[in-house]
């Protein structure tokens, strides 16, 4: 509940899950699906109250329709459903990826050190976390990687020489003519 509306990002269509049908072990029958999905799959219908998606031997209602945008965040996920988790019940796990949005004013430092106090302290309560660790990166980090970002730079870097020698060629011969 609230995902899309801590990314800023607004669904093209429907709405987003509530609090209600994220509850904890008892997951409402819904689903939000991805706008490929909804194109292809559900024929772009304009009236969500009638699409439905068979998952899990499971008939979920189809509430909302993601932008292909939020693809590469969602691991292009045709169909998203509520978590559903409880820390009561998922003591033990340490499967998941967790996004967030820093407040303003909050530098990604602070954050990183609150993050570190805050795992330390589970640790203490629960021995199960003991020695665990978190920390917190950019989106465009977590999602791309330092060595894709750096070939990127180094990739517009050598097009833009390219593309300063072309016309510096270019130039030259009109010129010489």
């Amino acid at each position: 509940a609230g995902f899309f509306d801590l990314l800023g990002t607004p669904l093209l269509r429907g709405r987003e899950f509530t609090a209600e049908e994220d509850a904890a072990w008892d997951a409402a029958p819904v689903a939000i699906v991805s706008e490929g999905f909804w194109a292809t799959r559900l024929g772009a219908v304009e009236d969500l109250s009638t699409a439905t998606v068979e998952l899990d031997d499971r008939v979920l209602e189809v509430i909302g329709v993601y932008p292909r945008e939020l693809g590469l965040l969602l691991d292009d996920a045709p169909v998203v459903t509520p978590l559903a988790a409880s820390l009561e019940m998922d003591r033990g796990e340490h499967y998941l990826t967790v996004v967030g949005r820093l407040a303003d004013g909050i530098a990604l430092e602070r954050a990183i050190e609150e993050l570190a106090a805050a795992v330390t302290r589970e640790g203490e309560i629960h021995e199960v976390h003991y020695g665990w660790s978190a920390t917190a990166d950019p989106i465009t980090i977590a999602l791309l990687g330092e060595q894709t970002i750096r070939a990127g730079w180094i990739l517009l870097v050598a097009a833009g020489l390219l593309l300063g020698m072309a016309c510096l060629n270019v130039s030259s011969l009109l010129l010489a003519r």
